[in-house]
């Protein structure tokens, strides 16, 4: 079978899963300072932190059952479906870290979780309220346990569940893309003079974190279990049918809300009470959030296709190495 049918898999070594840890880590540290010296809320330091120790203890565990050097194949996802999914996930990551990161333009301050000034509906256009994601309210918790089911979306979770689950926990899988597509059209027609002022900056970061930190738990129990079997047969049929359309239609569902994203910000990036004005700061940001989606999507075609002609020509797909 080929392998953008039988999904993502990528070659993990130990030592790249701590380096990548370490990453998260010394970003952690550093967001840390940078709020301590503002007297901003430590809620990312935090987040920060919670991510990228699962990534140092994979290294660990990768390395105490194979040496450091031991390049293990393993499958992220079983179809191109949910291989979709995750590019979309990661492609909304970016975009909204992006916006973070720029957030001072707004007012904000990024090691805060603070995106600045948010403005009202399009009927009724103030900036008055603070952006601030990670409010310890219900609503903050509920859109990042949304971005924690994307721990579905790996083929550990069916083997873990068993043989009869695997088309509910594949189904299950695509709940993940619900949240950010409800939020992300709601404010594109509610608050389209004012995207990148909206609350979808704020609830976009919510389900973010929330899809980093299952991607993180997703990776550790890999690492416990690195030599991970192919997926189990859900069988043919209808349902099986059904599930895979779901996850195409899900995962393509996503992309194109990160191209709809992308477009909103820039056209929109000084819409603001304090800021009004037209400028070329509109085109460049444009520009930058587009090149997001379009480095992702040309980035997994480039994968498929390599891996396709390697398959063609040995019988074995080759993969990239993490």
């Amino acid at each position: 079978m080929c392998a953008h049918h039988q999904g993502f898999i990528v070659r993990v070594n130990a030592v790249a899963l701590c380096v990548v840890g370490a990453c998260w880590l010394i970003l952690a540290v550093v967001t840390f300072m940078v709020a301590l010296e503002l007297d901003e809320s430590f809620t990312l330091a935090v987040l920060l932190l919670l991510i990228g120790i699962p990534w140092i203890v994979s290294g660990v565990f990768m390395g105490a059952s194979n040496s450091y050097s031991t390049v293990v194949p393993v499958q992220c996802t079983s179809d191109l479906g949910g291989t979709l999914i995750l590019v979309g996930g990661l492609t909304l990551t970016v975009q909204l870290s992006i916006r973070l990161l720029t957030s001072a333009h707004f007012g904000g301050h990024a090691a805060g979780l603070d995106f600045g000034a948010k403005c009202a509906y399009n009927a009724n256009q103030t900036c008055a309220e603070q952006n601030e994601a990670f409010s310890f309210s219900f609503n903050s918790f509920g859109h990042c346990f949304q971005g924690l089911l994307a721990i579905l979306l790996f083929p550990i979770v069916e083997h873990a569940l068993g043989e009869r689950w695997v088309l509910g926990v594949q189904a299950a899988g695509c709940l993940v893309v619900g949240y950010p597509l409800y939020s992300g059209f709601k404010r594109a027609l509610n608050s389209s003079n004012s995207f990148a002022a909206s609350s979808f900056c704020q609830n976009g970061a919510e389900w973010a974190a929330g899809f980093l930190l299952s991607l993180s738990s997703g990776v550790l129990c890999i690492a416990r279990t690195p030599q991970e079997p192919q997926p189990r047969s859900s069988g043919q049929g209808a349902c099986q049918t059904f599930v895979l359309l779901l996850r195409y239609a899900s995962g393509g569902a996503l992309c194109v809300l990160t191209f709809t994203v992308a477009v909103l910000f820039g056209i929109t990036w000084d819409n603001t009470s304090a800021q009004d004005k037209d400028d070329p700061a509109d085109i460049v940001m444009l520009v930058l959030f587009m090149a997001v989606p379009i480095a992702s999507l040309v980035g997994l075609a480039g994968t498929i296709a390599f891996t396709d002609r390697a398959t063609s020509q040995n019988g074995q797909p080759v993969h990239a190495a993490t």
